[in-house]
């Protein structure tokens, strides 16, 4: 119950949305790492009478804390890999669309919406992965597709002779000469 707790139990913390930053989550997630530890030592000194309170310690001390810094260490590593103003930009942009009339100023990164922040920031980037990876194979197909094209305006532009050993040597084929062709059905018959 409420009446079990005491000040200093909960962890909290509000990050203004302008002032986030790799060095502002790693100054959290340290915060948050002695947190866990001020809740170990609270739950080993509590009373085995007091269960409500050992329950709730139990709680904050394996689930809870450990969840809220595995959660921050994520964010420190989007920070780390993609840059901060390119981490910032997601959280803007997905804030604005959930709250039009709502100023910058006023959002802040907290425990009530870490979880729902980072998954938003996780889908933007995969999302830019996705494009990004999807432009890079459009690039390599449109490649090919201009090397066959060529190929096949070289083959338009040039006169059949009916010397097909250069027109095939020319557009870089295989056969070489009519003969193999000619030795491969031969072998056929004997099947």
């Amino acid at each position: 119950t409420v009446t079990q707790l005491k000040e200093g139990d909960l962890f909290y913390f509000a990050v203004p949305v302008t002032a986030l930053s790799t060095q502002t989550m790693v100054q959290v997630k340290k915060n948050a790492s002695r947190h866990l530890q001020f809740i170990k030592d609270s739950f080993n000194i509590t009373p085995q009478a007091a269960k409500a309170r050992r329950w709730f310690l139990y709680d904050m001390l394996n689930n809870v804390m450990p969840g809220t810094i595995a959660l921050l260490s994520e964010f420190v590593d989007l920070f780390q890999e993609h840059g901060d103003e390119n981490v910032k930009f997601p959280i803007v942009m997905f804030r604005n669309q959930n709250n039009a009339a709502g100023s910058l100023d006023q959002a802040t990164l907290h425990p009530g919406n870490l979880a729902d922040v980072l998954q938003q920031v996780r889908f933007y980037f995969e999302q830019a992965e996705a494009n990004q990876q999807a432009n890079e194979g459009n690039a390599e197909t449109s490649q090919y597709l201009r090397d066959v094209e060529k190929k096949i305006e070289a083959l338009k532009s040039m006169k059949f002779t009916g010397n097909e050993k250069s027109l095939l040597e020319d557009i870089g084929s295989d056969v070489t000469d009519d003969d193999d062709y000619q030795n491969l059905l031969d072998d056929d018959e004997g099947f």
